[in-house]
């Protein structure tokens, strides 16, 4: 508890200052410390930075080298914190989110004293307030030194070392002293009228004597304890501990009948960023508003509140017990967010307008302060008092919240535009730059330095005559130095001026800076882009580039890091400073970082990675999306000539957290629970950078492979390393761990209990065939990622780094396209640390095998893979004639499978390499069958033929797999051809063992193999059973029999109770496959079948006879009983077997001095089928077919046959969408749905009017998936719809059963229950079956979409949804005239019954002269027909919806205007104006004027007559009928 206060004391200071805390220097003995810091020298911007760190005892510096991590941050490449303790000044540590900076020595390190050392740039971002902790575990800290109150003497210039004491190091005692009155509780002081109480408590630790004294008078000498006093007159209270180092002390004060001055309203921000400004505990950007107490005393903030509405109407009031502490302030976020939790972050229910508005304080009296407005505000820069005593307001531009107002006020300076914008120029260029401020001078820089007072003035045009990098900024007398713009400027060789090109081309000036650095520091440069003239598609260095920014780059890569054509990392920094800056490149989405990849020794064809990361993209599988181009590199400072061409590059994407790249949710310090600590992570399996430690789980993976060098570890990508906490570390490498006992566990097979209950299959399945259709020597072992999305499962991907793979030059390991693995120095693909377990699942492989042979009919065929590589070499047919004369040392060479050469054979060679490592692959699987016709709309009575390509096709019309789980025949498949089919009775990933290491006879001789014998006190698990006390089992095993005490077992029993579900009459063979060392004898259904190594006589405690080798035995052998089929029986078998392990028998079966046992079986059997492959269709049928051989099953072939008129762009629209409904009444809670989320739907409707659809192979997506085939409703009349629901019980208790629901998406009862619909808009998809698109639109929750379908009740509508209107407008939608929607009913409008029914009750509806179409039942005159038609009330008196005339002056003339509201949705019958000037002949002529969209649906329009009225007698009317 102690150590809590003190932290939360430490927080509290940070942002209020109060206690003061006098000591002497102390020491520390801890194993952790943690620097935070508080502010910066520029107030609180996110960034902080230091060179070096140390820590020093008895006035020596320690020498040992902690490991230092950065919880949270965000750090730069190269800039982490392991650059504090390098020994070197000249790095630094940067965090561009100022999160704390751990220092862990390993074991307790006695400390008395500490630095650090400025950086090398950037004084803005030296720590000026700050304090230091330690820590024995890492999760308690003791407070050490707080330096949280006045701004400390931190030197501005760089490489400076500081170093201070432990002001509040733990030897001395610790103190916490308070004093509460009248509901305030103050560490400081606190007011009360005489003769009022107040109470004194306190807490001293580590101390031999304590007092608590006022006056001279000792009250107590409790080290703990409370006190009530009652002062006349204000009285300070001290408390004093000591103890053999000294003493501390701590003072409060109760004031008595002291004035009272009010708090005060002292700075406030309203342009706040993440990039420089304060953060929420929601770690976001929020406006904030601080206020000060000017008086010595705490006082209660109850009756205070805060205001931006100039009518005083309900302002945010502060909640009962909020205080402010005595001469401190109180930080509260205008978010918007409105809490009021007392200890927690205050947040108003509004935010501040950046453009100036009304701002009030309030206190118990009345209003205490108004800005009325407050100027306009600028971003990251706030406004308030000048000095606690100056009633006088200005802009900060170091904001100081929770501070005095100490920084130099003004208003940041003015904007500088560089007119001449960033170019290329010969001979010189002039330079022009302009600021919108008279009173403002321009200073500038050539040499990228940043501009200071003393810097050049600006006069006019700048001549530049050699390449230079501009920095500009203002400085004007009262105001801040403005923003920093920043250009570069490329003198070109002239022999440049006539180059042109058809791909983009990038130029990197680093201004002379010399070769790239390979280490983990950024170089600063300049990157330029430019692109191909739109009507020319010729890209010159002469025109203006469409990117210019300046950026850090580095050398990158492993093996290929010091290539003489570098591959290079940028990351995009602002002209003022060097924080990143997001920047769109070539049409990819916007990033600071970027990848310029240089194909050089292996890839000469130049396209291997953009082919594959652009395959797995296409396949739904995020990789770097590229774009290629050609770079100049100039790093010598002088004109950019010929010889700086670097050649052809892959401009990529970088792997990276961000909704562009791998979507996963960003991590902040403050996620330390779920759900938000389950994600997202990005984890490496690859070598170790330098400064990190990585991972390997609590059973050793990622394995050594043996084939290949070195271990690979598992590694933070995001966060990074430096960055992760220790609770999400622990629950990453936790969540890994379970994975692993589920993957390698007993019932790994189990969807619920199992792997993939913790492991995306399928996605890690794509990114697992990717590699291995590649041949990546480096595949699966290193350059490998993984990711958790929050509240997700873990996955391979993306991927990364192919240029050695598809037979490259200058590394043969992948040459041959034939054979699974790589030559050497590689992993085996298929069983590889998980991937060897995960292939043992039979259900696992047969899902790669059916991605694999759908990928191959799709973008792995044979033509689109040759299409895609020819239009890569066609776009560089140009450019790598230029790359290869740069680097002839690798030009092209073809290929060993082209009689090509050059570029040409290169990339003939891949085609055929790629050509022939697919046919490869396809002859390891048995080929799927053909369905002739394919699918598609048919006629009835069509006939189908089904062919197998080998052995028997198997087929379904209902849906369903032919193929059960574990690779059994469905019961309802139909099989088609003569062959076999392989019953598997039972295989060692899905069989239930019972498993008994017996230890006398007691079971009998054979009564055990009985299958009626009882083994229910027998160890239940799955196979493999065995032991293993070395290494080289484990991988087989589940079931352990023998924990290395003691001798190992000489028998173990094993039985395997099984069903037979095919007529076992039928079966023709029967095959028993064994895992087994060292020997075994088998029993069915109580018969001895099969026997190895056993003795003659045998006992229960018997030991093989032979010892087999371990290469032997985890192979399977197979063991023919086609001979004994008869011993199987219709229902339950047992297999029993008595596992023999070398040894002597003994009486306690511990004879085994063997490191391991095993055993596993599966037993198999084989039954003939017939069958011809006509297939007669007469309704609407789903075909799934396998073909099915030697006990393997291809890949399925789907086909949906529609008979009748499938859904089509023609005949089908989204009607009405529920997306965020109202929350659940008492009734709905009651029985179970608690959340508004449950009662979300989807209308779909058919508008032809003749045509009934078949839904089939209609697919939603992107919202969240939904496939109508196999659906409860498929068919939808003329006119009709049909819903697919979030929950289908929540749905049917709100709306009632009998609706046409199709069913519901996802799983409700699971934390994601596949994806509700987003309250803030998403994207709708929905395809039809032959693939093509039915509608694909994003709807919003904002204008000028309806805003009340939000949570108030009623949902989206489509208008006239019979016109197929645009799903995208938001002005085609209406808000639902009912709460709840409208699902199953007619479209409001559709006709005059449907529209009556929703206003008119059944008597009413019985009642012609209330609900006909010429009644009037509300009297405003207008009948419900006319009512209809604008969109009114029936039973609402309503003249204003009559219509309004008016006269207007348009265009210099006077006209007659007609205004009225209408209901676009009402099709059959329509509203129109008229114009007349004599009452009897009626025109139609008119001008529409205004036409204004309401969130009901309706829209009020305005007509203008179409004559003047000037000298005219002109009348209007609205005129009601037909539509047609």
């Amino acid at each position: 508890m102690w150590i809590r206060l003190l932290k939360k004391l430490a927080l509290l200071l940070a942002v209020a200052g109060g206690v003061s805390i006098t000591a002497e220097a102390g020491t520390a003995n801890f194993r952790y410390y943690r620097f935070t810091t508080v502010s910066v020298r520029s107030g609180f911007n996110n960034s902080v930075q230091l060179g070096e760190f140390a820590f020093f005892s008895d006035g020596q510096t320690i020498t040992t080298i902690p490991q230092v991590s950065n919880p949270g941050g965000n750090n730069p490449e190269g800039e982490g914190p392991a650059n504090l303790v390098d020994g070197d000044a000249t790095t630094k540590w940067l965090d561009f989110d100022r999160e704390p900076v751990v220092f862990d020595f390993g074991t307790p390190m006695e400390v008395d004293l500490y630095g650090f050392t400025t950086a090398n740039d950037a004084s803005s971002r030296d720590p000026v307030r700050w304090y230091l902790e330690g820590s024995n575990n890492g999760g308690t800290w003791t407070l050490l030194d707080d330096r949280t109150g006045d701004i400390q003497a931190v030197s501005t210039a760089r490489y400076v070392a500081h170093e201070w004491e432990l002001t509040s190091a733990p030897d001395l005692p610790q103190l916490l002293f308070q004093v509460s009155a009248s509901g305030v509780e103050s560490s400081s002081a606190v007011r009360v009228e005489s003769g009022e109480t107040a109470t004194l408590t306190w807490t001293v630790e580590e101390a031999t004597s304590a007092t608590v004294e006022a006056g001279g008078s000792v009250l107590s000498t409790q080290t703990t304890g409370h006190l009530d006093v009652s002062p006349t007159m204000t009285t300070t209270y001290l408390l004093t501990g000591s103890n053999a180092v000294g003493s501390r002390d701590l003072e409060v004060v109760v004031y008595v009948g002291t004035t009272v001055e009010p708090v005060v309203l002292n700075e406030f921000a309203s342009d706040v960023t993440d990039d420089g400004g304060l953060l929420d505990e929601d770690h976001e950007p929020s406006d904030w508003i601080e206020l000060f107490n000017p008086n010595p005393f705490a006082l209660s903030l109850t009756g205070y509140g805060i205001t931006d509405d100039d009518a005083l109407m309900a302002p945010w009031m502060f909640p009962e017990g909020a205080s402010i502490e005595a001469e401190s302030y109180v930080l509260v976020f205008a978010s918007g967010k409105d809490r009021r939790i007392v200890g927690g972050e205050y947040h108003t229910d509004f935010s501040l307008s950046k453009n100036g508005e009304f701002l009030a304080w309030i206190g118990p009296s009345g209003v205490l302060q108004v800005l009325d407005p407050y100027p306009a505000m600028y971003e990251d820069v706030s406004y308030g008092r000048r000095t606690e005593t100056d009633g006088n307001w200005d802009h900060f531009t170091i904001p100081t919240p929770g501070a005095a107002n100490d920084t130099d006020p003004g208003a940041p300076g003015a904007l500088v535009e560089l007119v001449t914008p960033p170019a290329t120029f010969t001979t010189s260029i002039e330079v022009e730059m302009t600021t919108d401020s008279t009173g403002a001078e321009i200073r500038y820089t050539l040499d990228g330095s940043l501009p200071e007072i003393g810097s050049m003035l600006y006069t006019g045009p700048v001549v530049v005559t050699s390449t230079a990098q501009v920095k500009a900024r203002t400085f004007e007398s009262g105001r801040a130095p403005g923003e920093v713009a920043a250009a570069g400027y490329v003198k070109l060789a002239s022999s440049l001026t006539n180059f042109s090109s058809d791909l983009p081309v990038v130029i990197l000036e680093n201004f002379a800076a010399g070769d790239v650095p390979a280490d983990r520091t950024l170089q600063a440069a300049e990157f330029s882009l430019f692109e191909p003239d739109a009507e020319t598609g010729r890209t010159t260095l002469t025109s203006l580039p469409t990117e210019s920014h300046r950026c850090g780059i580095k050398r990158r890569g492993s093996s290929t890091l010091n290539n003489p054509k570098g591959n290079y990392r940028v990351e995009f920094w602002q002209d003022g400073n060097d924080e990143e800056l997001d920047v769109p490149l070539l049409g990819l989405p916007e990033h600071d970082e970027w990848v310029l990849y240089a194909p050089f020794y292996y890839d000469r064809a130049l396209i291997r990675n953009a082919f594959l990361f652009g395959l797995s993209n296409d396949i739904g599988r995020w990789a770097p999306h590229t774009r290629f181009c050609e770079v100049y590199l100039n790093t010598d400072g002088g004109t950019l000539t010929e010889s700086d061409y670097q050649g052809v590059y892959v401009l990529m994407e970088r792997i990276s957290r961000d909704g562009d790249r791998v979507d996963v949710d960003k991590l902040t310090a403050a996620d330390d629970e779920a759900p938000e600590i389950t994600g997202g992570y990005i984890l490496s399996i690859d070598r170790r950078d330098d400064e990190d430690l990585g991972f390997r789980s609590a059973l050793g993976h990622p394995f050594d492979p043996p084939n290949a060098e070195p271990q690979p570890w598992f590694n933070y990508v995001y966060p990074k390393e430096q960055n992760i906490t220790t609770e999400q570390s622990a629950y990453i490498r936790g969540y890994v761990d379970d994975m692993e006992a589920a993957l390698y566990g007993s019932e790994f097979t189990d969807p619920d209990v199992g792997y993939r209950a913790w492991f995306d299959a399928e996605a890690s399945i794509d990114h697992h065939l990717m590699v291995t259709f590649s041949k990546d020597p480096d595949g699966l072992r290193l350059s490998t990622y993984l990711y958790k999305p929050r509240l997700g499962k873990l996955s391979f991907g993306p991927l990364w780094d192919f240029d050695r793979g598809m037979g490259p030059d200058y590394d043969d390991r992948s040459a041959d396209p034939e054979g699974w693995n790589p030559e050497v120095e590689r992993a085996e693909f298929f069983e590889y640390d998980y991937w060897g377990r995960l292939f043992q699942d039979p259900d696992f492989m047969q899902q790669w095998i059916d991605r694999w042979q759908e990928l191959r009919r799709g973008v792995f065929s044979d033509v689109s893979m040759a299409a895609r590589v020819d239009a890569m070499a066609a776009e560089l047919a140009e450019a790598e004639v230029r790359n290869a004369a740069r680097w002839p040392g690798v030009a092209p060479n073809g290929g060993a499978l082209s009689s090509l050469s050059g570029y040409a054979g290169e990339v003939d060679h891949l085609k055929n390499w790629m050509e022939q490592r697919a046919a490869w692959i396809d002859t390891q699987f048995v080929a799927p069958p053909v369905l002739t016709p394919g699918g598609g709309r048919i006629e009835s009575g069509t006939v189908v033929t089904a062919v197998p390509t080998e052995g028997t096709l198997w087929y379904t019309v209902d849906g369903s797999d032919p193929r059960l789980p574990g690779g059994s025949v469905n019961p309802e498949a139909i099989s088609v051809g003569n062959g076999t089919v392989e019953a598997v009775l039972f295989d060692e990933a899905s069989a239930e063992v019972h498993v008994l290491r017996p230890t006398s006879s007691a079971p009998g001789a054979l009564a055990w193999t009985d299958p009626a014998f009882n083994d229910s006190g027998w160890l239940t698990g799955q196979f493999g059973v065995g032991y293993e006390l070395s290494s080289g089992y484990e991988p087989y095993l589940s079931t352990i029999v023998h924990d290395g005490n003691g001798g190992g077992p000489t028998s173990v029993y094993v039985r395997v109770p099984f069903e037979v579900s095919v007529p076992a009459s039928g079966f023709g063979a029967l095959k028993l496959r064994l895992r087994y060392e060292d020997g075994f004898v088998a029993y069915l259904n109580g018969t001895l079948v099969a026997s190895s190594n056993a003795p003659a006589s045998l006992e229960w405690n018997s030991g093989s006879t032979a010892v087999r080798a371990d290469s032997l035995a985890v192979n399977f052998a197979e063991i023919d009983l086609s001979g004994m089929t008869n011993l199987l029986v219709d229902g339950e078998n047992v297999l029993a077997i008595h596992a023999l392990n070398d040894g002597d028998a003994n009486a306690t079966n511990t004879g085994s001095s063997s490191s391991d046992m095993l055993i596993s079986a599966e037993l198999v059997a084989e039954y003939s089928v017939t069958g011809d492959g006509q297939l007669v269709l007469n309704d609407t049928t789903q075909l799934v077919a396998r073909s099915y051989s030697n006990g393997e099953w291809s890949g399925p072939v789907e086909a949906t046959y529609v008979v009748g008129k499938p859904a089509t762009a023609e005949n089908l629209v989204v009607s009405e969408i529920m997306y965020h409904p109202a929350n659940p009444n008492a009734a709905e809670e009651e029985a179970g749905f608690l959340e508004d989320g449950d009662f979300e739907f989807l209308e779909l409707r058919n508008i032809s009017s003749i045509d009934t659809i078949d839904l089939t192979g209609v697919v939603i997506s992107n919202c969240f998936d939904f496939d109508f085939t196999g659906a409860e409703q498929t068919l939808v009349a003329p006119g009709g719809s049909v819903l697919v629901v979030r929950h289908r019980a929540a749905f049917e208790y709100r709306y009632g059963s009998g609706l046409a629901v199709a069913g519901e998406w996802g799983d409700a009862s699971l934390p994601d229950g596949g994806s509700n619909l987003s309250n803030g808009g998403e994207r709708i998809v929905l395809t039809a079956a032959d693939g093509s698109v039915i509608r694909d639109f994003t709807y919003d929750d904002a204008a000028p979409w309806p805003v009340s379908p939000d949570g108030d009740g009623p949902s989206l509508e489509l208008i006239s949804p019979f016109d197929a209107p645009d799903h995208g407008v938001g002005t085609n939608w209406r808000a639902s005239t009912e709460d709840g929607g409208t699902p199953g009913d007619q479209p409001a409008g559709s006709d005059y019954d449907s529209w009556a029914a929703g206003y008119f009750s059944p008597a009413q509806l019985a009642d012609e002269s209330v609900s006909g179409p010429m009644a009037d039942p509300d009297l405003d005159g207008l009948a419900n027909a006319i009512e209809r038609v604008f969109g009114s009330d029936p039973l609402t008196n309503s003249p204003e919806s009559l219509p309004v005339a008016a006269l207007q002056e348009i265009e210099g003339e006077t006209y007659l205007t007609i205004t009225f509201t209408r209901d676009p949705s009402v099709t059959d019958v329509a509203a129109w104006p008229q114009f007349s000037s004599e009452l009897e002949d009626w025109s139609e002529e008119s001008v529409l004027l205004l036409t204004l969209p309401h969130d009901d649906g309706t829209e009020t329009v305005t007509y203008r007559d179409a004559i003047p009225a000037t000298g005219n007698e002109r009348f209007a009317r609205v005129r009601v009928g037909s539509a047609e």
